[in-house]
């Protein structure tokens, strides 16, 4: 009933939201250390801990505002919202003076103009501890009026970003605008196991066992690029084949891949992954989803816009294997390894797996069988 409620505000908000959305004057804009520009409504992740001058820990977020209004007598102000602290400070120096705070709150820099085209606007946390700091950032341009002292009247509402700043193992930040389905239409978890065990026949005769995962774009715009991170984590035999989100990869081996970048043929749209074995087995593939904000020029470029859901797909065909009697370790052999291995566990915590004889116990006569094993193998 939850996930049904929470779909079905979503999809109201889509409804309301022409009327809702404000224009955005992109004469100012945000800008990384890269150059490249950052997409209106973008979250930027950092991550990396520094020293600064002073001997204390620093993120910086490595974020500037650049103009590109071809004028420089506008004013402008930064509104920011700190969302979560965990610890320590966040601070900004925008565009004259530096404001730095602790707690979670609504807050807006003084009014002033760029000391150049392109100015840092110096948004870091200082952290004490592991934790998060996430902080929503929005340009407001202004023109001054006359008067002692002077007025400024509101001109524009400039772009809005979030910087989420991470340190410590911190579970991502999932967009969840993009999500994985399966065959009955229902939405998989993130971090979800999905298991395929029924083997078919394809066109070309050939055995294989499909994934019934498709990839629905709740996210109300057709505009997002996007691409599929896969690791192929054990492939016993044959060919694992993914098709998004409009070429084809077969791999045969263990690694991680991804595909191409580019946009969805629909807002659902099947992913096309699948094993074809050849024995049997199993294939276990995790894939993650990407999104990308495509940027002018030729060839275009793209940029970093959120990270999607993560699922793993287990294809099995047949049974388990059998296990092999005498191989303690699980290596595959039975061979000096495994005596050791059952020496170790008489020494210390005997395992069902170094009762190799049955008899209820780990000593020295499962080493004998072992040995045996050894022996009669040569």
């Amino acid at each position: 009933m939850k996930r049904i409620f929470t779909l079905l505000f979503f999809a109201l908000s889509l409804l309301a939201w022409p009327a809702m959305a404000q224009e955005v004057d992109e004469s100012y804009v945000f800008m990384d250390e890269d150059g490249n520009i950052i997409e209106n409504g973008a979250t930027v992740v950092r991550n990396v801990v520094e020293t600064d001058v002073d001997g204390n820990e620093v993120i910086f977020s490595g974020v500037s505002v650049l103009n590109l209004s071809g004028t420089s007598s506008d004013f402008i102000k930064m509104h920011y919202t700190i969302e979560q602290i965990d610890n320590g400070t966040y601070q900004i120096c925008f565009p004259s003076t530096c404001n730095m705070k602790t707690e979670e709150g609504v807050y807006e820099t003084s009014i002033g103009q760029l000391m150049s085209d392109l100015q840092d606007i110096q948004s870091e946390w200082f952290p004490t501890a592991d934790g998060e700091c996430v902080v929503t950032l929005s340009i407001e341009i202004f023109t001054k009026q006359g008067g002692f002292p002077p007025s400024y009247t509101h001109k524009a509402d400039g772009p809005t970003i979030t910087l989420r700043f991470v340190k410590g193992d911190i579970a991502p930040e999932i967009d969840e605008s993009y999500v994985f389905m399966d065959e009955d239409g229902n939405i998989i978890e993130n971090g979800a196991t999905v298991v395929r065990d029924v083997v078919e026949t394809g066109d070309d005769g050939a055995e294989v066992i499909y994934s019934g995962v498709s990839v629905l774009n709740l996210s109300g715009t057709a505009n997002d690029f996007i691409k599929m991170h896969y690791t192929i984590e054990q492939i016993d035999n044959g060919t694992y084949q993914i098709c998004f989100p409009s070429t084809c990869n077969m791999k045969t081996e263990e690694g991680t891949y991804e595909t191409s970048i580019g946009q969805l043929m629909s807002d659902m749209q099947d992913i096309q992954s699948e094993w074809f074995p050849t024995a049997n087995g199993e294939c276990d593939v995790t894939l993650t989803i990407e999104l990308f904000v495509k940027m002018g020029g030729f060839p275009p470029s793209y940029i970093h816009k959120a990270d999607g859901p993560t699922i793993h797909l287990k294809f099995i065909k047949g049974g388990a294997p059998e296990p092999i009697k005498g191989d303690v370790n699980g290596d595959g052999e039975v061979n000096i390894s495994d005596v050791n291995a059952i020496i170790r566990m008489i020494l210390g915590t005997p395992e069902d797996k170094g009762d190799v004889n049955r008899d209820g116990e780990v000593n020295i006569s499962d080493v004998n069988v072992v040995i045996g094993i050894i022996l009669n193998n040569a």
